[in-house]
């Protein structure tokens, strides 16, 4: 037989890696594989089992990271550790007898008066009070200020920190006694940074301004106190009643004055009466200082007449009434003697109450004699601590009657005045030119009048319209009585 020539093998460079592979994998299986005799003589190959690779990389990288993450959390549990030793420490700080003493010392440098709390308490969030009490004392017009449930918010960097100078003040209710009858000194600062708080608000707070029960108040007002734009201590007034001596309750709308320059000023107050019709408004450009004079300026639009001479004088005129510059005066700084001066006008006014009207109203058989009313109405009041003036007073319906002159009532409620009183002309002149009542007098401007003169009380009012009508009754009788009789026949028979 003839031999074949062998042909060398040809591989790829693939096929040349892959064999390679194959053979280290064979040589790393024999390294690891061990011959084993078993008892009954025959032979098996153990193999020693190793973890991958990629499994040990996997772990080991687990274990570096682990110990970073537990310094991380080593270093949050010390600082909670420690923010809660802070807290305790400032809690124990801020409700200890200490810091309310501070408190105190603070309040009184900045406000100029004594002050004091009642049961202070603390926490991270909020700051308590039972009450607050200032005192300024007698003589000043920052008398006395007392709130009770005060409660402030606080962030808790406010906690933290120890400043609560952006954080207002918030008090159920109290009592701000303004004296008004001696020096203005005292009173806040003129800026509120000096302080504890950024403002103060107080949800039903009286107010007395002058003598307790003789000056004016201000009844379950709300009341804010803040700084103003140039530093200035601004007070702000909002709902509850006013009370002005001498005159009917009426509802506070809102009000704001401001201290500036050691005194009070007055920049705007709108009342209303208890029907909410109508509204008086108060300003001034002057500051109220001790000993004095300062007039309040005031507008009035449709308030009833007895809103300021009182429901007494009410009972016999009334009207609603507008001005629009009247003046409120303060004599002396003080509210215990207020004086008010009103041109006024209206449209709509009624009498009542007087014996002149039932005489008016029986003799030329009229009940709108009884209480009559006319379309416009017009004068000058004036009130003080004497009493009340009603002069110029013009009240005119042409188709019925008029009425002009001056009627004032002293503070013990004595009444006095005389008042020219109009009936138009064919009420009084018969149709044969005969007076029905010889006490007026001849038509003047479509009118016949008489002047009757006022006494007794606002509440048992007199005239002597009576005796006026008993005069000319005498004055008459000399006259022939058949003659008399005829003419009130014939005046009877029209």
């Amino acid at each position: 037989m003839s031999k074949q020539p062998i042909k060398p093998q040809r591989y790829s460079v693939d096929e040349m890696m892959n064999r390679l592979r194959d053979g280290e994998r064979e040589k790393e299986e024999k390294s690891a594989s061990e011959l084993v005799v078993r008892a009954d003589g025959t032979q098996v190959i153990r193999v020693r089992k190793r973890k991958r690779r990629s499994q040990q990389e996997q772990a080991s990288s687990l274990d570096k990271g682990r110990n970073p993450l537990i310094y991380l959390l080593g270093l949050a549990a010390l600082l909670v550790v420690i923010l809660g030793v802070a807290i305790v420490v400032l809690l124990a700080r801020y409700n200890s007898s200490g810091f309310q003493t501070a408190m105190e010392e603070t309040l009184t440098e900045a406000n100029g008066g004594s002050a004091e709390f009642e049961g202070l308490s603390v926490t991270p969030l909020r700051v308590r009070s039972d009450s607050l009490t200032i005192q300024w004392g007698e003589g000043r017009a920052l008398n006395s200020l007392s709130l009770s449930n005060l409660s402030a918010r606080l962030s808790f960097g406010n906690f933290l920190g120890g400043s609560w100078g952006g954080v207002p003040v918030t008090a159920q209710s109290g009592e701000l006694i303004l004296g008004g009858t001696s020096t203005m000194g005292g009173g806040p600062r003129s800026d509120l940074e000096a302080n504890l708080f950024e403002a103060y608000r107080c949800k039903f707070l009286d107010i007395h301004v002058g003598a307790l029960g003789r000056g004016i108040q201000f009844k379950n007002a709300e009341l804010a106190m803040r700084n103003g734009p140039e530093g200035e201590t601004q007070l702000y007034l909002r709902g509850g009643d006013t009370v002005i001596p001498g005159w009917s309750v009426m509802k506070t709308d809102r009000g704001m004055a401001e201290f500036v320059d050691g005194g009070l000023k007055l920049v705007s107050l709108r009342l209303q009466p208890e029907s909410e019709e109508g509204e008086i408004s108060f300003t001034s450009e002057s500051i109220w200082r001790d000993g004095e004079d300062i007039d309040l300026g005031m507008k009035v639009d449709g308030i009833p007449l007895s809103t300021f001479v009182g429901t007494d004088i009410g009972k016999l005129i009334d009207a609603e009434i507008s001005c629009e510059n009247a003046a409120l005066s303060l004599d002396g700084g003080t509210l215990e003697d207020v004086a008010l001066r009103m041109e006024f006008s209206g449209a709509g006014a009624g009498i009542q109450n007087f014996p002149f009207l039932e005489i008016l109203k029986t003799r030329l058989t009229d009940s709108e004699f009884a209480k009559p009313l006319f379309k416009s109405v017009q004068g000058l009041l004036v009130q003080d601590r004497n009493g009340v003036w009603i002069q110029e007073l013009e009240l005119m319906e042409k188709s019925q009657m008029a009425v002009r002159g001056q009627m004032a009532v002293n503070k013990s409620g004595a009444l006095s005045g005389r008042l020219e009183v109009g009936v138009v002309a064919g009420k009084i002149i018969t149709p044969t030119k005969r007076k029905r009542l010889r006490v007026f007098s001849d038509p003047v401007n479509g009118f016949c009048w008489v002047t009757i003169n006022l006494s007794g009380t606002v509440e048992e009012p007199m005239d002597d319209f009576l005796e006026l009508l008993r005069e000319a009754a005498q004055e008459e009788s000399p006259r022939n009585r058949e003659k008399i009789l005829e003419d009130r026949l014939e005046d009877l028979t029209r």
